[in-house]
């Protein structure tokens, strides 16, 4: 395949059945360089684990949230209660509270994930 660069690192023009632009992505190739073992199916399983670890979580916290809202114990105020419908408030504060639980769960998880196959790749190398 051809590939003729138009401007290096922003695009590139592939031959096919017709040109089309595409960007470049400056780290493609960088899990690629090293000494360190490649261990793709165990990237891929962590990244799986993570999604279905940041949906449970994310129901729990949608739950609790609608839930607590209900009783009273969490409640809009400001300009955000004004501009979210009255009969609005509990799904609104349950979408909230999901969404920052998937976020912070994503966020954790995805440096538990980068520790996890850092350390295979180690002893891999070791071994």
């Amino acid at each position: 395949r051809v590939v003729f660069k138009v401007i290096p690192g922003l695009c590139r023009l592939q031959r096919g059945t017709m040109f089309s632009a595409r960007p470049l992505d400056p780290t493609k190739n960088r899990g690629k360089a090293g000494v360190r073992s490649k261990n793709e199916r165990l990237t891929v399983e962590n990244e799986l684990q993570l999604l279905a670890v940041m949906a449970v979580c994310a129901a729990v916290a949608g739950a609790d949230g609608w839930l607590l809202a209900q009783g009273g114990v969490v409640f809009l105020v400001g300009s955000i209660a004004r501009q979210v419908p009255t009969g609005r408030h509990l799904s609104f504060i349950a979408d909230l509270w999901a969404h920052v639980a998937s976020y912070f769960v994503g966020l954790a998880g995805g440096i538990v994930v980068i520790v996890l196959v850092w350390r295979s790749r180690r002893r891999a190398v070791v071994d």
